[in-house]
């Protein structure tokens, strides 16, 4: 499958949620490949499980736990939302 472009809304150490350009599946496996502050590449495989439009909600599979330490870490670096729009 080629690359799907999107943007990351949320993430923690469960999974993500992203908008995306192309349409999946609720069901559909994928590799995400993204970047965490402040400058890791990281690829983890994951599952749609909810779809509303173009906002896709992911729960990752198999995440090492150097992965979920990857992904703690940059959360923590990460300012607290507050709500709004910046």
């Amino acid at each position: 499958m080629a690359p799907i472009p999107g943007l990351t809304m949320e993430i923690s150490e469960a999974g993500f949620s992203s908008m995306l350009a192309n349409s999946l599946e609720v069901g559909d496996r994928v590799i995400a490949r993204f970047e965490l502050p402040p400058t890791v590449r990281v690829s983890f495989e994951a599952l749609v499980r909810n779809k509303n439009l173009f906002r896709y909600g992911f729960e990752f599979l198999s995440l090492t736990d150097q992965g979920r330490w990857q992904i703690k870490k940059a959360c923590e670096s990460l300012p607290i939302y507050e709500g709004g729009w910046l």
